[in-house]
């Protein structure tokens, strides 16, 4: 498993007051946000965040074609939000959750539901204050779906994904499902003998071409929160016929890496380990800036 430390929270390198060395190492070594300036960076995020991506989202699962083709009907009943991190401790996560933000806003969603082992107290109450419902357990992304839902989940692995799949393996459920997140095209290059054995139901949508995938815009000034990603919408009028097909079998299981961010923290790119020295983290830290 991944270290557990969170990530280091890093002032805009263009904040006239200069950090002193003891100042940048308490950054450095300050890993989570306080409570009061989370909250106030969230909703920063929120009100001036590039709409971008977020109108992009609200128009590929409210459009015409979308609804048509998937078969699942326009109104989005729910959003399910797994792997979005800390956003505590991690500046992805922020940005992903003031995008999920304007989304569920955008659609008037009546219900919104996460989950991550990683939440700490502050990222619980800072959902809670915005009217989110945090899941008191992990499902293991293994939730089906009656009603027209959003599968909330950026830079998730992909046992997470075939786990939503495994879920919802009927056309009545799959018609339903819509999911942001990791664009699926690029499983294709990765698509071997293990990749299709581990991953079954990725692999036979993939086979099948049962999706349409809408990638998303570039996000400015925090593209690499959403880079990748996209909207993949199911066509209800390419599900196979032969009842076969639709036989899904015991729930998946994953071994070693394959278990990703079903039981690790991931996400992390800038995290403070607990061996780093102190030259190696004030290094880190001053990369950041520049």
């Amino acid at each position: 498993m991944e270290d557990d430390q969170p990530f280091i929270y890093v002032k805009n390198k263009r904040n006239k007051n200069k950090l002193s060395t003891s100042n940048q190492l308490n950054e450095c070594l300050n890993y989570s946000l306080p409570y009061p300036k989370l909250v106030s960076n969230v909703q920063q995020l929120y009100k001036h965040l590039d709409r971008t991506v977020s109108s992009f989202i609200v128009k590929a699962v409210t459009s015409g074609c979308c609804c048509c083709s998937s078969g699942g009907g326009g109104e989005i009943k729910q959003i399910l939000s797994y792997g979005l991190g800390s956003p505590s401790t991690n500046r992805n996560s922020r940005t992903q959750l003031a995008v999920l933000l304007q989304v569920s806003t955008a659609l008037e969603c009546p219900k919104t539901l996460l989950y991550d082992p990683v939440f700490e107290p502050g990222d619980i109450k800072l959902l809670n204050d915005y009217k989110l419902s945090v899941m008191n357990r992990n499902e293991e992304c293994f939730r089906s779906v009656q009603e027209r839902t959003i599968f909330y989940m950026p830079h998730c692995c992909w046992a997470m994904y075939n786990n939503v799949l495994w879920a919802n393996w009927t056309p009545s459920k799959l018609r339903h499902v819509i999911i942001v997140g990791n664009n699926i095209c690029n499983a294709v290059a990765q698509s071997d003998s293990v990749f299709k054995t581990t991953y079954k139901f990725i692999s036979a949508i993939l086979d099948k071409e049962l999706f349409e995938v809408r990638a998303l815009p570039s996000l400015k000034k925090c593209n690499d929160a959403l880079v990748d990603s996209a909207v993949i919408v199911f066509h209800s009028d390419k599900f196979p016929s032969d009842k076969t097909f639709w036989q899904r079998g015991p729930k998946p299981e994953y071994k070693g890496a394959h278990f990703g961010e079903l039981i690790e923290k991931t996400k992390s790119s800038n995290v403070v380990h607990g061996d780093d020295n102190l030259d190696e983290a004030l290094q880190r830290l001053c990369v950041s800036q520049t």
